[in-house]
Formats: structure tokens, C-alpha cells, sequence
């Protein structure tokens, strides 16, 4: 089969010997290749292979294809290079006015923060990070996680991503203290075991300080309760459970927050107790046609909320 007709397939296997081709004991090369040798040797050996995304029937799947109009945007991209690490140019501006919009569609103010990573994984250590500052009950910042006074807990289901864990792990809070909470038949989060592990935790000694509810799971797409109407946090502040953040884990649903918000009148608030913060990450906007290397972390504090 010629690597025309094969970039057509939905999946073709990378062939063994070219595997041994990128693999195998060969040196670095010394010399660079002229353009025209390496963009055939793209053409030979790396088109022909996709991950298959692209195809009709990888429909509905997590993993998004490419748009036309995504390439476009990443070719320019490319293209300026920008560091957006400071400077009056255009790309802080670009930056700063796509942070608006979906602070908008989730129901976030203005003067809430955000930023734009690599993806959902990055965008979880950050959604988690700042629950740790914000909720800790010391300076974390200052004493690192040896100034910990009590362990600190978090609360995810068997629907979570796998990046969660991660980043529980990798922020020394331990996988140990991230809580499994049980799902009912929809594989949603049952509320009542949440509000009644919080409680337990709390009077073993620990400190929750979040709460990762699904928007829209990669793995079945399932929205929790908490993730829908919002309202869940609230109800644990009226029974006197404590201020928990909440963090909404949109890695697939987080592009139906606008729909849902002008339709229903509703907003993505997590809030709870006296100091009501919420964080919002996302990832992989399939419905709003977004390059899948992208992820969203957003942090509001919603103090004039429920």
C-alpha cells in the first residue's frame, strides 16, 4: 500500500522496520538535512501513520481531530513565537482576552485568574495547587509541605482522571489522602458518602481542601451532580460541614458551560464556607473545535455567590 492511499485509513500500525528506523542504535546525526530530504522522509515515514482522529469513526471519542482553521492557528503561532512572559505585544492581549471569554461562559469575574497550559494534566496541578494555598491552613509557600499541621485531603470518584492522582502525588500531598468517593448507577459521585466522608475526615484529624467533581469525564463523559447544578457546595456549608474548594474537572463538558449557562440561567460556582473559591480546569474542547494540546486552569473566589 503507498502512504497515499494509507494516510486515508483510520488506523495503520507503524511498521516494525521503521520503528527500528527512529529506535535503533543509531548516533545522533551530525550534519542537518537539507528541507526537500526531510519533508520527504515526513512524507515516507510519519504521515502515513496517524493516531487516526481524523477519521469519521474515531466520532464521540476523546480525542478530537484537527480542524482546518486550528492548524491555521497553530501555523501561526508558530510562526511569531511569542514569549508571553511579558512585553506590549499582541499575544498578551490575545492571551488575556481568551481568559476573559471562558471566565464568562463559566461564571467567573473578571478579576478572577487563570492560565493557559499544555493541557488537561497541566491544567489539574494547577487547579490543585492553588487549592493546597488556598486551603492548607498554613504558608505552604513559605514552609513547603513540612509545615503541614494535619493531612490534607481530596475527594474524586472512580470517573477522575488519572492526572488527579498525579498531581496529589506530585504536590506531597500523598495518594493516600485522595479519597475514592463511591458512584451510583450513572457512575456519578453519590453526594450523601461525599458529605459524610468530608465529616469523618474532618473529625479524624484531617483537612479537606478539595473536592474534584466531573464536567464530563474522559473516560465516559459523566457529569456529577455537583458539576451540574452547582448547588451541592452550598448545601455543605448550611450543615456546617466546613469551607472545602471545589474544582470542576472539564475535560470534555467544559465547552458546554456557555450553552448550559444561557439556557438555564446557571453558572459553574463552587463555593463553600466562609472563604468560597472555585477552580475550573479543562482540556480538549471537542465541541468548540480547539487543538487537542490545549488545557485551561481558572480560579475564582465566589464570595457573593450562594
Amino acid at each position: 500500500m503507498s502512504p497515499a492511499s494509507a494516510i486515508h485509513r483510520s488506523s495503520n500500525p507503524f511498521p516494525p522496520a521503521t520503528i527500528e528506523g527512529f529506535l535503533g542504535p543509531d548516533l545522533a546525526p551530525q550534519a542537518g538535512e537539507n528541507a526537500d530530504a526531510l519533508l520527504n522522509d515526513i512524507a515516507a515515514r510519519v504521515l502515513p501513520y496517524p493516531f487516526g482522529n481524523g477519521h469519521p469513526r474515531f466520532y464521540a471519542w476523546v480525542n478530537p481531530p484537527s480542524t482546518p482553521i486550528g492548524i491555521f492557528g497553530d501555523a501561526i503561532a508558530a510562526a511569531m513565537n511569542p514569549s508571553c512572559a511579558g512585553g506590549n505585544h499582541a499575544a498578551i492581549y490575545v492571551e488575556h482576552q481568551v481568559l476573559n471569554w471562558v471566565k464568562d461562559i463559566i461564571g467567573f469575574p473578571r478579576e478572577a485568574g487563570g492560565l493557559l497550559v499544555s493541557g488537561g494534566s497541566m491544567a489539574t496541578l494547577n487547579a490543585l495547587t492553588v487549592a493546597r494555598y488556598v486551603k492548607a491552613g498554613f504558608d505552604v509557600r513559605n514552609e513547603g509541605m513540612v509545615g503541614a499541621l494535619q493531612p490534607l485531603t481530596v475527594y474524586v470518584t472512580s470517573e477522575g482522571h488519572s492526572a488527579i492522582q498525579k498531581a496529589i502525588e506530585m504536590l506531597g500531598i500523598g495518594k493516600r489522602y485522595l479519597r475514592m468517593v463511591p458512584i451510583d448507577a450513572q457512575r456519578r459521585m453519590v453526594v450523601s458518602d461525599l458529605v459524610r466522608m468530608i465529616a469523618e475526615d474532618r473529625a479524624a484529624g484531617m483537612r479537606p481542601i478539595a473536592v474534584v467533581a466531573n464536567a464530563g469525564s474522559a473516560s465516559t463523559g459523566v457529569i456529577d451532580n455537583m458539576a451540574r447544578g452547582y448547588l451541592v457546595p452550598c448545601r455543605w456549608r448550611l450543615r456546617g460541614t466546613g469551607d472545602s474548594l471545589g474544582t470542576i474537572s472539564a475535560a470534555i463538558g467544559g465547552t458546554g458551560a456557555g450553552r448550559q449557562r444561557r439556557a438555564r440561567s446557571t453558572q459553574m460556582d463552587v463555593c463553600s464556607g466562609r472563604n468560597r473559591t472555585g477552580a475550573v480546569k479543562g482540556c480538549r474542547g471537542n465541541a468548540a473545535g480547539i487543538q487537542p494540546r490545549s488545557g485551561l486552569s481558572a480560579f475564582g473566589n465566589c464570595t457573593d455567590r450562594c
